[in-house]
């Protein structure tokens, strides 16, 4: 079935009732309320048309035969007795209403086909990510999960890989309205986007809530006194570490390159009444950071305790090699009177890996960037994105060696191996390029399989 019929759904179940005097029924509901029909949307009492003082109340399909009563507890079947109850066959109509997704679909798609089971929520959206065996059945799948679930009131399916420098994926509507707008709630705090414009992965929210803690819990025993909590959010989307440490009192310098991730920031800042907590960027991360360090030399006059305390690089794919930034960041430093007042800040960066050890590939991969070797640092697993690829974050405290480190010699190497900003930027779109090639050619696998 390529074309939903809710017609071919409808049928009548034949099972067991019993007729009770409609003043006696609160006794009989609490008797009998674990052997009551229970189907969505499909009644269990239902009143005689022939005599309004009688009531029909029907057991579910586990009860069968209407003189042995199987299925029923023997005191069960003796208060029936006692009350001169004679059970009876009773027909119920059922149809498309009374089923749920996982049993319409079921009955929908061929049996060697996997269901999908489950998707996305953001807001009023459903995302689903759908294998090309179900493609053939999308517009009904959509259909059906639109039906079946009432605050949904679009559904989406993922086209493609995310190819773009602002982390948004091509999609295609299934089911529903054309509206990408919505908002998403987290405990107190409410985050409006657009759906089609701006990144956002719901299945992060757990992860948020606890850097945003962490980030707390060390201010509160390693700050002085009246000290401003400062976060220097690097890829900050919409808000989702931003607005919440915001909301817990810290001065966030939030940034993010996409134009509406920028709006959507802002606007979220607003909503949540956090717009004096913080100060929005619309920049490259590079540019973000260096205006920050400028602004902190020029403004507040390299006030330590004006610094930031955390980088949060929430770009897993290419996170490290923005890591290339801090290098040097700070080589004015130790010409100022505050050079050994200042304390490095923590640098919290995600990143991807698929290999066995991923701890090591990522430690590995973070040292080439700074040129140094991390030893001091924490690694945390965030999540399984699939088979082999999993997402960490790795945090550690900028070394102070790498931030006033002279760059001069080390830009003459760069340019030497032609590793310039342009080349830089010619690496990542190739390592996006090659990423999508993989997953496609994973995608072909499965199918052959």
């Amino acid at each position: 079935m390529e074309i939903l019929d809710k017609s071919q759904f409808e049928k009548n179940l034949n099972l067991i009732a019993i007729s009770i005097p409609a003043k006696e029924t609160k006794f009989y509901i609490k008797e009998f309320k674990e052997y009551f029909l229970d189907i969505p949307k499909v009644k269990f009492l239902y009143k005689n048309p022939e005599n309004p003082n009688v009531r029909i109340l029907v057991f579910c399909e586990n009860i069968t035969d209407p003189i042995k009563l199987n299925g029923l507890k023997e005191e069960k079947k003796k208060i029936l007795e006692e009350k001169s109850i004679k059970p009876f066959e009773y027909s119920v109509k059922i149809g498309y209403d009374s089923l749920t997704s996982k049993q319409v679909l079921e009955k929908i798609l061929p049996k060697e086909l996997e269901l999908p089971t489950s998707f996305e929520t953001i807001g009023h959206i459903a995302h689903l990510n759908l294998k090309e065996n179900l493609l053939k059945y999308k517009k009904i799948i959509g259909e059906v999960i639109l039906d079946k679930n009432p605050k949904i009131k679009t559904v989406v399916n993922k086209t493609n890989m995310i190819s773009n420098q602002y982390r948004v994926f091509p999609m295609e509507i299934l089911a529903g309205e054309e509206n990408f707008e919505t908002e998403v709630k987290c405990d107190s705090i409410r985050f409006r986007l657009n759906y089609s414009k701006v990144y956002w992965n719901s299945r992060l929210q757990t992860e948020h809530e606890r850097l945003t803690t962490s980030l707390f819990a060390d201010f509160s025993t390693k700050t002085p006194k009246n000290s401003p909590l400062i976060i220097c959010d690097m890829f900050c989307g919409i808000g989702p570490f931003a607005v919440r440490a915001a909301k817990r009192g810290a001065l966030v310098y939030a940034n993010d390159l996409n134009p509406d991730s920028f709006f959507y920031l802002k606007l979220n800042a607003k909503i949540n009444q956090v717009e004096s907590n913080i100060i929005p960027f619309n920049l490259d991360a590079r540019e973000f950071v260096k205006k920050y360090v400028s602004d902190w030399q020029t403004n507040h006059n390299c006030d330590p305790t004006q610094f930031c305390s955390h980088f949060i690089m929430n770009l897993p794919k290419l996170s490290i090699f923005f890591l290339d930034v801090f290098r040097g960041i700070l080589s004015f430093l130790p010409s100022t009177p505050v050079y050994h007042q200042v304390q490095m800040p923590m640098i919290h960066c995600y990143c991807f890996s698929k290999e066995v050890d991923k701890e090591k590939d990522a430690i590995q991969r973070i040292n080439q960037i700074l040129d140094f070797q991390i030893r001091n640092f924490s690694c945390r697993n965030i999540r399984s994105v699939s088979t082999k690829k999993d997402m960490l974050c790795i945090s550690f405290r900028l070394p102070e060696e790498v931030a006033i480190a002279d760059n001069r010699k080390r830009k003459v190497d760069v340019d030497q191996n032609d590793g310039n900003v342009v080349e830089q930027e010619k690496i990542i779109e190739n390592l996006i390029e090659k990423e999508n090639e993989e997953n496609e050619n994973l995608e072909e696998i499965k199918r052959k399989k």
